[in-house]
């Protein structure tokens, strides 16, 4: 049985594990992960590889124009990985949905309009519908959720949630390109 150390032993242990930045911890899961690795940070910030080997170990930090440098030049796999890092557990869920104009005209009529919307809106009932029922399903019986099972409850779930973030898009995209109302004049007396 393995024996945990209390508190006072971390306090006073002859050799501590090295600390380490928040930044470096998080540069460790991204090459760990096969996300990104040193050689594409040094061409992405245009720094040489030991520079980022220190960034790596938590000798130095990086400059917050060379974080933002990652950050953008990573690619989406990159971008992904950090915000999921950063936010954790907090409740927070970072997603990307990039939509062209042709992905809000849900309805393909050739128009982005309320139709549009409402159809976003249909289809993550429709998509909430399935995922219910495949709860209903699972929970009859007393069954243990199995990866699979897990990995269909996630991809139901984010497809309801694009679909109402898709509906949102719309109507912003509308709100954003209807002709705006002028002010009335007062008039002279």
């Amino acid at each position: 049985m393995q024996r945990y150390r209390t508190e006072a032993e971390w306090m006073h242990d002859p050799h501590p594990e090295p600390e380490t930045t928040m930044f470096a911890a998080l540069l460790e899961r991204l090459r760990r992960d096969d996300v990104l690795n040193v050689k594409r940070m040094a061409q992405i910030t245009g720094l040489d590889q030991t520079t980022i080997m220190r960034w790596c170990t938590g000798q130095t930090d990086p400059q917050f124009r060379n974080v933002h440098l990652i950050f953008q030049g990573g690619g989406f796999d990159v971008q992904a990985a950090i915000l999921n890092d950063l936010v954790g557990d907090t409740g927070w869920f970072p997603t990307y949905i990039e939509d062209t104009l042709e992905d809000l005209d849900i309805n393909g009529d050739g128009r982005i309009d309320l139709a549009d919307s409402i159809a976003a809106q249909l289809n993550a009932l429709h998509n909430l519908s399935d995922l219910l029922q495949q709860v209903d399903r699972d929970r009859s019986g007393d069954r243990r959720l199995t990866d699979a099972g897990v990995a269909n409850y996630l991809r139901l779930m984010d497809q309801v949630f694009r679909s109402l973030v898709r509906g949102k898009r719309v109507i912003e995209h509308i709100h954003r390109n209807q002709p705006r109302r002028r002010k009335a004049r007062a008039a002279k007396q």
